[in-house]
């Protein structure tokens, strides 16, 4: 974290520089850097989403499309959201078991291509769920393994807004040199 502290003797120069700050065009590009750092984030998530996949690709895309970022409030400066929790629950509620892992799905019914039984062994097979009796009972034995796909979104938000208070710092500082 970095803390700034700035200590004025002053009331009146504390208020003419609230109103630098407010008044400088840093503040509208730094405003523009936080609403792309938050659409940057949320494109990494879908990425690592999309990387990670195992299972051949069904084309459905739930959770990357349920994954986005907006706008909160700007009031005093902005406040940006990715991934909004109620509408990722709507849209794909195993949003927190592909992040985390852990969970060893039912045994389900179910076919492979061709409609044959599983090759004995071997993983990343396409299995379409049906539930219908005829089909393939098959028995998950292992818990699904999580991407930490929130985890690696958040570690590169924090070394990417690093960056950028650097650099809107520098601009803020050589501003008040002017």
């Amino acid at each position: 974290m970095i803390n700034i502290t700035v200590d004025f003797k002053d009331g009146d120069k504390f208020n003419q520089f609230i109103r630098y700050i407010e008044n400088n065009l840093i503040y509208g590009e730094a405003q523009e850097a936080m609403v792309e750092l938050g659409e940057n984030t949320a494109e990494n998530m879908r990425e690592t989403i999309d990387n990670s996949r195992t299972q051949p690709d069904k084309g459905t895309h739930k959770l990357e499309t349920a994954i986005d970022s907006k706008i909160l409030n700007t009031t005093g400066g902005i406040l940006i959201g990715v991934g909004e929790i109620a509408k990722l629950r709507a849209e794909a509620p195993y949003f927190e078991v592909l992040d985390v892992g852990g969970y060893v799905p039912p045994a389900n019914r179910g076919f492979f291509p061709g409609n044959t039984a599983p090759q004995g062994g071997k993983s990343g097979e396409l299995w379409t769920h049906t539930g219908n009796r005829k089909d393939f009972l098959m028995r998950p034995k292992k818990a699904i393994e999580g991407i930490d796909y929130i985890g690696k979104a958040i570690r590169n938000l924090d070394k990417e807004l690093k960056k950028k208070i650097e650099e809107f710092g520098g601009k803020l500082i050589n501003g008040m040199k002017q």
